[in-house]
């Protein structure tokens, strides 16, 4: 995952050193509507079908509701289309990054989403978000999905079905979540921090600045005629520096997806990454963004 560089306010902003233990990037190219530089990893080569014959002596079923599904799609497809979704007898898991490296998603399903759930033997599948989307918007309901081979069969209410054929998950490389020791740690309705996301799309934001202010959490908003002060909670665990902000592309930030009243783990450190996670009984979800660094920023500068 890389940090990226950025302008604020006309200023100069220089690029932070790679997040540990995530690959290394190439090909540094410029994106005209951000006005940033973003090192872009080597791009992987798009995902063949998948063959008959690796899924021949596959035998899947699951059954639940349709939101199951489209709660997968939702939470990705702003980052990645084509996933590797792991299948395995305690649920589903996909860990995807996007084509810049700059955020992270970990999204389980956990067997106990599903009414009916069996799994015959493990496997890791190429799934295209985008046709899994179209297929779901044929359904309302309960969805049953087995498998033909190499295909996956959805089936509905009022005898509706449909086929959707798989991508070979081969070429995909599993991704590490690094280790790293935040400086914050609280927890917060995701909704605290949506309507702050949502603040800064209205006054068309690029960055919002998550600070602490007095072991305080605090998103600020700084326009170019406008800025907006936003406390979110007290904080429960602190370390390290007691008072300062961290840039985050509020772009990104509107790609993670929550439910509103979900209570979200909030981490992260003076020009470190921020990390959101939730887990409950049915899905376990992580979110990783790399920050955006000011190199004028002051160390005490959170407001």
């Amino acid at each position: 995952m890389k940090t990226e560089t950025i302008k604020k306010k006309k200023e100069e902003v220089e690029e932070q050193p790679d997040i540990p233990e995530m690959p290394d990037e190439e090909n540094e190219e410029e994106t005209d509507t951000q006005e940033q530089t973003v090192k872009k990893k080597e791009e992987k080569p798009k995902l063949k079908p998948m063959n008959d014959e690796e899924m021949e002596t596959i035998k899947l079923l699951m059954r639940g509701k349709k939101e199951i599904w489209q709660n997968i799609v939702n939470k990705l497809i702003g980052l990645r289309t084509d996933v590797a979704m792991q299948i395995t007898k305690n649920g589903i898991s996909i860990r995807i990054t996007d084509d810049g490296n700059v955020a992270l998603a970990d999204h389980t399903v956990k067997k106990g989403s599903f009414d009916e759930y069996s799994v015959s033997n493990e496997i890791t599948i190429g799934v295209d978000l985008t046709k899994l989307n179209k297929h779901l918007k044929v359904y309302t309901g309960d969805l049953t999905i087995t498998n033909d081979k190499s295909k996956l069969v959805f089936k509905g209410e009022k005898g509706k079905t449909s086929r959707m054929g798989l991508l070979d998950s081969s070429l995909y490389h599993d991704i590490k979540i690094p280790e790293m020791n935040f400086d914050v740690s609280t927890k917060t309705p995701f909704e605290s921090i949506s309507k702050m996301v949502r603040v800064g799309a209205d006054f068309e934001v690029e960055n919002l600045k998550f600070s602490v202010n007095d072991s305080k959490f605090i998103i600020l908003m700084d326009g170019e005629t406008d800025d907006v002060r936003f406390p979110i909670c007290a904080i429960n665990n602190l370390s390290g520096k007691k008072n300062f902000g961290t840039f985050y592309s509020r772009n990104y930030l509107t790609l993670f997806k929550f439910n509103a009243d979900d209570e979200v783990n909030v981490k992260f450190g003076k020009d470190m990454p921020l990390m959101l996670e939730h887990d409950d009984a049915k899905e376990h979800t992580v979110y990783l963004l790399a920050p955006r660094i000011d190199s004028d920023a002051e160390d005490d500068d959170a407001e």
